[in-house]
C-alpha cells in the first residue's frame, strides 16, 4: 500500500486514470473536473464554501457592466454565472490565491471560503455563497466493491488517531 500527499485538485483525475485506487478529496473538485467518483464517506474535516467575492464597496451582481473574475474553478463560475443569467462575464483560470487580484486587477473572484478572516482584512465580501464543500473519501464506482475492506481499515487507523491526538495550548 502507497499513500501520497497530493493536492486535492489532482486527486479526481488520478482515480479516473486508474492510478490511484482511493483518494481523500473536496467535492468542489469532482465538481470542477467533472468527476463521476463513488463517495465512501463524507469526512468531518473541513467544510469550506465557494463564494462569489468582491470589494465590499462594489459588488457586481447588482451592476449591469463588464465583469472581470479570477478563479481556479472556471466550471463552478461559469456554471454560476448562467444561473444568474450574467452574460457580461469574462472569467480568467489561476491556480490559486484570486482574492489577491480584487479589486485592482479583476473585480470579483470565485473561490473557496473557511472562515472569511483573510476577505475581512481585505476589504472583501462574500457577494454570494453558491456552493458548500466537504472532504470525501471517493473511488471508482466499478470498485468500490473491492475497497470497502481497505476503507474499513482507514477508517479504523483515522478513527484512532484522532482519539491520540492533543492540540498544544488546548
Amino acid at each position: 500500500m502507497h499513500y501520497y500527499l497530493l493536492k486535492h485538485r489532482d486527486i479526481p483525475r488520478l482515480i479516473e486514470l486508474g492510478y490511484l485506487d482511493l483518494g481523500i478529496t473536496s467535492t468542489e473538485w469532482l465538481y470542477e473536473n467533472g468527476s463521476d467518483l463513488y463517495i465512501h464517506k463524507e469526512l468531518d474535516w473541513c467544510d469550506t464554501r465557494i463564494s462569489l467575492i468582491s470589494d465590499k464597496d462594489s459588488p457586481v451582481l447588482s451592476e449591469n457592466t463588464t465583469i472581470r473574475c479570477i478563479t481556479e474553478f472556471p466550471r463552478i463560475t461559469r456554471d454560476f454565472f448562467s444561473r444568474t443569467n450574467k452574460n457580461n462575464v469574462t472569467i480568467d483560470n489561476i491556480s490559486g490565491s484570486s482574492e489577491a487580484l480584487v479589486p485592482s486587477i479583476y473585480n470579483c473572484c470565485v473561490d473557496c471560503v473557511e472562515t472569511g478572516k483573510t476577505l475581512l482584512l481585505h476589504n472583501l465580501t462574500e457577494e454570494s455563497i453558491f456552493y458548500k464543500s466537504q472532504i470525501v473519501l471517493v473511488s471508482k464506482h466499478t470498485v468500490r466493491n473491492q475497497t470497502e475492506n481497505l476503507i474499513t481499515t482507514i477508517m479504523e487507523l483515522m478513527s484512532h488517531k484522532e482519539q491520540n491526538c492533543t492540540i498544544n495550548g488546548m
